[in-house]
């Protein structure tokens, strides 16, 4: 009998040790997966951050003239006005000049400045109101902003804000006019290594865009063509 129990006693303590093997083996299985799959997740979150800022930069900069709306492009920061609508004259009230206007969004006389084609002139505004006293097409809206004497029937104009993109605190950002930086990303990138560059001869014709990840590694390296197309 004595024996016996010492032979139970053995197979208890193996089927221990071997239950704790199992055990340790499990856990360090899930601790690698864990880790695979916050790597990947990381990757992830790496690999959004900077299609989303090149898919911003490019849509915002496609209707860029290089020559006038470009103010400044430093290797943090690139100062520009950005195209946000059109607007046709198309009538005249009492201190009011009536306009057909179609956009990204309406304008905002806090935000915008607009350039008269024909007579290649900026002005700004102080006023926008909904309005009803032009025909207009699907798509467009009747605005009445302040009178602009030069505003013939018929005139094009195009609103723009002035604003700026910047590659800091680890994200890209936006900044208009003396607001704050508004992150438009995660904090995901390397501030020293992530950076804007002129492609130039007499005027910048694009923009280099490099991005690195906080580790250093490198996420995006791109070129962002301007075209003056007026």
């Amino acid at each position: 009998m004595r024996a016996r129990a010492g032979v139970a006693l053995l197979e208890i303590l193996v089927a221990a040790t071997l239950a704790s093997l199992v055990m340790a083996s499990a856990a360090l299985l899930l601790h690698a997966q864990g880790r695979i799959a916050q790597q990947i997740l990381e990757r992830s979150e790496r690999s959004d951050a900077a299609r989303s800022t090149l898919l911003t930069l490019a849509e915002e900069w496609r209707a860029v003239d290089p020559a006038v709306d470009i103010y400044a492009v430093a290797s943090e920061s690139v100062a520009t006005r950005i195209f946000r609508g059109a607007a046709v004259v198309c009538g005249h009230a009492p201190n009011k000049t009536l306009i057909r206007y179609r956009g990204l969004r309406l304008p905002d006389a806090a935000k915008d400045s607009a350039l008269q084609l024909e007579a290649e002139s900026a002005f700004a505004f102080s006023t926008v109101a909904a309005d009803t006293g032009c025909p207009h097409a699907p798509g467009e809206q009747v605005l009445a902003i302040d009178s602009v004497a030069t505003a013939a029937r018929g005139s094009m104009w195009l609103l723009f804000e002035s604003g700026g993109y910047h590659l800091s605190t680890h994200a890209l950002r936006y900044r208009r006019g003396t607001e704050s930086r508004q992150p438009i990303t995660n904090q995901l990138f390397d501030d020293r290594g992530s950076t804007f560059a002129a492609v130039a001869d007499s005027i910048t014709r694009a923009i280099g865009v490099t991005l690195t990840d906080r580790s250093g590694r490198s996420v995006a390296n791109a070129r962002i063509a301007l075209v003056n197309t007026r």
